[in-house]
């Protein structure tokens, strides 16, 4: 007869069994389920939703479209619209959330309430019972019929479909949208559907394919020259254009410094605010994914996007001018990249900039194509924005500093800062009357031509006998580690070894690990020559800027050691090496290239190793046991049992413990 512990622990396991089966969440239905396969790859792509099905702080009730539902006419033509999963993201997350109601409820409660709530927008869906069975009713979409109810886990339900109910934005073009917003006065959209209907643009919203459409509030309208009596229609028409673009453009493909081009033909950069908010163009989004469609997407921006040449001549149309008629602004126009183009072309911002000779410019052909960001803050550097500061205005402002002696001083005050955020400092010479500027740097500026271009609408150009300098053009890179106390052990070590030459070359991006990173690593037992192999590996052939790297993306860059680091975007804002080291700081320019602070030290792979090792391998090693991996089969079948779904295995165990369990106690 076997002892009392050995029956209590195989009864124990018996019931441990039981538990598991009924502590299944709605997603383990979806995942264990081979008939929901295609549903279960769609959620695959929003991990918000797994969360929430998979927590059991609420009760919910699923409808679960299986394998056919994507082969009704309704299920094909979502896959095939929305085909692109980046820019249809917020469709798909909306059709998946109207699935979802925000208690659960069992058939026998969805036959007393005909009109079920959804969770999305509190859209609500109908429920029709015929004699061919219980089918669900949504405005969008045809009947699904309910062929599996009551698969009943821990956190809810789930009832398996053979259609797709779907909300009612699929079945609605933008312009149906913005038709029904401004209607229902839910946001201030009046002049913008008036200008459409003015226009004749709302077939061209309704039969669009993909498009995202900025939409101004009425307050962008509040200038007399954008009221009904002044716009023409042609005007009318290149405003409206200049906020379509023809592709979906959810949240998360808001990349800083990318540009979309409009329909009108202008390209607009796609900026990051001070605020952490997105701009586009000149307008800042000040409400994204505001409203979708079956065929796009609506933002709320906070202006209206003037196309060029609308208002007058813009000061980028008068640079261009110039640059065919005169070469003394050519380099600096070679210079400018689109999104200074594009700055200097709106008309709703006002900039003073100071232009020097050819010869004291840097040549663009000689820059190479990465230093980029170097050369855009060069440029922001000889340019104040938000204000024109014409002859007239800066002599009235020097008058007014007038004092006793030689020179009239005049602290530029922080609206006059360089949009580089570096103060810089006028001065007047009284003998000569010459202006002059004097900067962080010892070098003197002559402003040797005062209003060259005054005639643009949107700004003024000074030409000056040598460019603003931004600290960091004059800035090496050992300059740059001398200043970060958390570099203190880099520095020491190449000066230690002598290696300022190595990490010093020209067009060179410098990973810098902290000494925090350095302590963990451990380097007392390191020769010479692996510090050298290290630091090596620790700089890239070229410079690299966290901008250039897209959402989602990774790349490969070479090392002076010889071998490919892997590069991966973790935030907008973070970058990841070998998927070991983050960026700290990101973007540090000195004259020789660029700086990232990082967090650990990478170990250059050995030569049968891969670019990429997996571990860092330290000199007293750990050795970590690691359980070997169980494969672990799906289950294929499902019954139930009560209300409660349990997988074939699951309930095979599970009897199978308790015949074990009884017979032990007989």
């Amino acid at each position: 007869m076997r002892s009392f512990t050995t029956r209590f622990i195989l009864l124990y396991f018996s019931f441990w069994h039981l538990h598991h089966a009924y502590s299944a969440t709605l997603y383990d239905v979806i995942r264990t389920n081979a008939a929901l396969s295609l549903f279960k790859n769609e959620f695959s792509y929003h991990p918000d939703l797994i969360q929430r099905l998979e927590s059991t702080t609420e009760s919910l009730t699923l409808l679960a479209p299986n394998n056919d539902a994507f082969a009704t006419p309704d299920g094909a033509l979502l896959q095939q619209q929305w085909s692109q999963r980046d820019a249809w993201q917020l469709h798909w997350n909306g059709v998946l959330t109207y699935l979802i109601w925000e208690e659960e409820r069992t058939s026998r409660q969805i036959y007393e309430g005909l009109q079920q709530p959804t969770a999305w927008w509190e859209e609500t869906i109908e429920v029709q019972i015929t004699r061919d069975g219980i089918f669900f009713q949504s405005p969008s979409s045809a009947p699904a019929q309910l062929v599996r109810p009551d698969s009943t886990v821990e956190n809810g339900a789930v009832h398996i479909l053979s259609g797709f109910p779907l909300p009612q934005f699929f079945s609605q073009s933008l312009w149906d949208v913005i038709l029904q917003v401004s209607v229902e006065e839910l946001a201030p959209f009046t002049r913008m559907r008036e200008l459409i209907v003015m226009t004749e643009l709302e077939g061209f919203l309704q039969n669009a394919t993909a498009m995202t459409f900025l939409a101004a509030p009425d307050t962008a309208f509040e200038d007399p020259m954008f009221s009904n009596e002044t716009l023409d229609l042609e005007t009318a028409a290149a405003i409206l254009q200049n906020h379509m673009i023809p592709q979906v453009l959810p949240p998360a493909l808001f990349v800083a410094d990318s540009q979309v081009t409009t329909l009108f033909g202008q390209r607009l950069t796609i900026t990051e605010t001070e605020e952490g908010g997105i701009r586009i163009g000149s307008a800042n989004v000040t409400q994204n994914s505001l409203l979708l469609g079956g065929n796009g997407i609506i933002h709320e921006v906070s202006t209206l996007l003037v196309p060029p040449n609308l208002n007058g001549t813009s000061l980028m149309d008068k640079l261009l001018e110039q640059t065919e008629n005169n070469t003394s602004v050519e380099n600096f126009v070679r210079l400018l990249d689109t999104s200074w183009m594009e700055a200097y072309s709106n008309m709703q911002q006002n900039y003073t900039v100071f232009i020097a000779e050819n010869s004291t410019l840097p040549n663009s052909t000689q820059i190479p194509s990465d230093w980029t960001r170097h050369i855009r803050r060069f440029v922001a550097h000889q340019t104040l924005p938000g204000i024109i500061l014409a002859e007239t205005q800066l002599r009235e402002t020097l008058d007014a500093a007038n004092v006793t002696g030689s020179f009239y001083e005049i602290d530029i005050p922080v609206d006059f800062d360089t949009a580089l955020l570096q103060e810089i400092t006028f001065r007047l010479d009284n003998q000569t009357e010459q202006v002059f500027i004097e900067q962080s740097l010892p070098q003197k500026v002559n402003v040797t031509l005062l209003d060259f271009i005054s005639s643009a609408e949107n700004g003024v150009v000074h030409l000056v006998s040598n460019p603003l300098v931004p600290p960091f053009w004059t800035t090496s890179l050992m300059d740059v580690v001398a200043t970060y106390d958390d570099l203190s052990t880099l520095q020491a070590l190449v000066v230690k070894f002598s290696l300022e030459e190595l990490v010093s070359t020209y067009n060179r991006t410098l990973l810098a690990p902290t000494n925090a990173a350095f302590i963990r690593r451990g380097i007392d037992g390191l020769t010479p020559e692996s510090i050298v192999d290290i630091l090596s590996y620790h700089l890239l052939t070229n410079v690299f800027s966290s901008d250039q790297l897209p959402t989602n993306g990774s790349r490969r860059y070479n090392t002076v050691f010889g071998r490919t680091i892997t590069v991966s975007r973790v935030s907008e804002s973070s970058l990841q090496f070998n998927q070991q080291a983050t960026t700290v700081i990101t973007n540090v320019l000195h004259n020789q290239g660029t700086m990232h602070l990082i967090d650990t030290v990478l170990v250059p792979p050995l030569p049968n190793e891969t670019d990429a090792p997996t571990t860092l391998p330290t000199i007293a090693p750990t050795r970590i046991e690691t359980p070997t991996a169980v494969p672990l089969s799906t289950p294929t079948m499902q019954f139930s049992m009560g209300n409660r779904a349990l997988s074939y295995e699951s309930a095979f165990t599970f009897v199978l413990g308790l015949v074990i369990s009884c017979v032990t106690f007989l």
